[in-house]
């Protein structure tokens, strides 16, 4: 079937068709890993990879003040949390969009006052609720940045199945690209994709 399908064990929530991953890549993890487990799998892998990605260096920039940690599992899902105080902001990012928002942790505490702590999940058709539940129980907050379109998308699906497991109010974000084709000039796709500044001011201007 199509459309959101939930696995009620609350380790995964499952989004899309059934039986089919989708693998954001990203600049934390040598795409190697992901490929020699791709090639294992039985059924179809949709990668999602993005072009700016290319030229880095995989894990390239390290964050002052936070601390780099990765799960056990196949596709692994990466937490990158404050080294010395508790985190009052979760983010959960994924594929190229992951290393714009880790580059810009320390402005957002800076600007905003919410000390983040990101999660990265590989796997973006199974939603890593443990890790997101985790951290939401702490900081009370969520917020999705993301390259996709907000309408129907992964951010809409995870923030409904945190809510869906919580007993307790969370306030919740979706920043995401503005509602039109992504253009193929950098000026313009800068403007309708999430960078810096967008990301700061939405996160000043919202009930966060």
């Amino acid at each position: 079937g199509y459309g959101p399908t939930h696995s009620q064990t609350l380790d995964k929530f499952l989004i899309g068709i059934d039986n089919i991953k989708t693998v954001a890549l990203n600049t934390f993890l040598n795409p190697e890993i992901i490929y020699e487990q791709i090639h294992k799998e039985e059924h179809p892998v949709i990668v999602i990879e993005n072009k700016i990605d290319y030229g880095k260096k995989i894990f390239n920039h390290a964050e002052k003040n936070y601390k780099y940690l990765y799960s056990d599992e196949a596709y692994p899902v990466i937490k990158i949390s404050p080294e010395l105080s508790e985190p009052s902001l979760t983010i959960v990012s994924y594929g190229g969009m992951a290393d714009i928002v880790n580059g810009i942790l320390n402005d957002i505490f800076t600007e905003t006052d919410h000390l983040p702590e990101m999660i990265i999940p590989s796997v973006i058709s199974e939603v890593p609720v443990q890790e997101i539940l985790a951290s939401v129980s702490i900081t009370g907050r969520l917020l999705v940045i993301e390259e996709g379109s907000a309408y129907a998308g992964i951010g809409a699906e995870l923030i409904a199945s945190i809510i869906e497991l919580t007993d307790y109010k969370v306030k919740c974000k979706r920043i995401s690209a503005l509602p039109v084709p992504i253009p193929s000039v950098k000026s313009l796709e800068n403007i309708v994709l999430p960078q810096k500044e967008r990301i700061i001011d939405e996160i000043k201007s919202s009930n966060l």
